[in-house]
């Protein structure tokens, strides 16, 4: 980093402070804070310098930054990965240092109103609660068993038609209409995930499903993605992913979808089998290889 610092001549512009015991002090003399994690759990450091009246210029990304920041009142969110405006967000405030004080205020009013311990006190009493009020209503053991029928690429977007056998731990049948199904796409890093969903129609434990994605989150790339693909369900407390299977003999397989960058183009879809053989039939059958 400091080498870099020295290669582009910003050494009196960008300095290294390193380690403190006394962020709160840091954050208070800062006009504002900058994230450019490529992901998150729940981004303390915002809360902390937010709290401190210093607004943050984040990228938009998962998870966090948006269910903190109102984006123009009390800081600002710039797209993934955007470099052009992450840099144009933080000209802004260096010019317009009395709207970054404002947003600063908004930014300690909301830590103090929706992010206090007594706030995150009670929603933990009332998750506690909530749990012991509905120990009959779960469900510990929910199994399907996913295939895939038919998959079609166009225009950015993933079209797939399957079925899945559903089996819940329960006498009561009517807990399965209470069952949401989705299909879960990730990249192999797991760092672009989504959770999507799906129009299904159930006839006893069998599901017929379908669903058309737009692809075009896992696209703003100049790379070719690999990306694996599940099928979850969820029910009150319990959720659980599933590999699709594959087959005569149903075998269980990761599904991982490899799109082209230039074209935009679904290359090859490719099921590893959990014996790690490759289903060569079942790229040909679906996208006619």
């Amino acid at each position: 980093m400091e080498a870099l610092i020295e290669k582009l001549n910003l050494s009196k512009n960008v300095f290294l402070k390193g380690f403190t015991n006394d962020p709160a002090t840091i954050y208070k003399k800062a006009l504002f804070s900058v994230l450019s994690s490529k992901t998150e759990g729940f981004p303390l450091a915002f809360l902390e310098s937010m709290a401190n009246g210093t607004p943050v210029i984040s990228y938009d990304i998962k998870y966090g930054p948006r269910d903190i920041i109102d984006h123009g009142e009390n800081g600002l969110l710039v797209p993934k990965n955007d470099k052009v405006q992450l840099a144009e967000a933080m000209i802004k405030l260096f010019k317009n240092p009395d709207l970054a004080l404002a947003m600063g205020e908004k930014s300690r009013s909301k830590v103090e109103r929706d992010f206090s311990k007594e706030k995150f006190t009670a929603l933990w009493q009332q998750a506690i609660e909530t749990a012991i009020e509905n120990r009959d209503k779960r469900i510990n053991k929910l199994s399907a068993k996913p295939t895939i029928e038919k998959i079609k690429w166009k225009n950015k977007s993933l079209y797939i038609k399957g079925k899945a056998d559903i089996t819940l731990n329960t006498k009561d049948s009517n807990k399965y209409q209470y069952l949401k199904y989705f299909l879960y796409i990730k990249t192999e890093d797991g760092l672009i995930d989504s959770q999507l969903p799906i129009s299904t129609q159930m006839k006893g434990k069998k599901l017929n499903f379908e669903c058309a994605l737009d692809m075009t989150e896992f696209l703003n790339t100049s790379d070719d993605q690999s990306l694996e693909l599940y099928f979850e369900v969820a029910l009150y407390n319990f959720n659980k992913r599933f590999l699709f299977q594959v087959g005569k003999k149903r075998e269980t397989a990761n599904c991982i979808l490899n799109i082209g960058a230039k074209k935009h183009q679904l290359k090859q879809l490719v099921l590893v089998s959990t014996m790690k053989k490759r289903v060569r039939y079942f790229i040909k059958k679906f996208l006619g290889k």
